[in-house]
């Protein structure tokens, strides 16, 4: 399986979004690492650092091990996108990084940029249409006929 370095649209759109939505509130998310109890909260201030750190993560997966050392570290600086983020190129954009980022799944489920995009996939969810309206598990055998 053949992975890609990610073009920083596609981290610029991530962190957009995670900012966007917040966890609890816009402009705030907050995200944990799995196996820590470390929270991380970020803010717009901070957008740089975690963008930079999502690159980095899918980098050493593509680039960083390349001996010698061909490909530059091209540095990374936070360009907000504009407009309304879509739930559902964000989710799908969230696939697409992780399937170019992991390669060993014990290191990659304990990484902060996997912890990044676990929650943003809870927060990219939420804005659903429909979401808030679903019901909270199924009980009703015609659940899925109902208008």
């Amino acid at each position: 399986m053949s992975k890609n370095f990610v073009s920083k649209d596609t981290i610029d759109a991530l962190v957009t979004a995670a900012l966007h939505w917040g966890y609890t509130k816009p402009g705030e998310f907050w995200f944990r690492p799995v196996a820590t109890t470390d929270v991380r909260r970020i803010g717009w201030n901070q957008a740089t650092q975690v963008g930079e750190m999502l690159w980095r993560q899918n980098w050493e997966t593509t680039e960083g091990w390349v001996e010698p050392l061909e490909v530059k570290w091209p540095g990374y600086e936070f360009d907000r996108y504009p407009g309304e983020p879509d739930p559902v190129v964000i989710l799908k954009t969230i696939s697409f990084y992780e399937y170019q980022t992991e390669t060993d799944p014990d290191i990659w489920d304990v990484s902060e940029a996997a912890g990044f995009t676990r929650y943003l996939r809870l927060v990219a969810e939420k804005q659903l249409p429909g979401w808030e309206d679903a019901p909270w598990g199924i009980d009703d055998r015609a659940a899925f006929t109902a208008s």
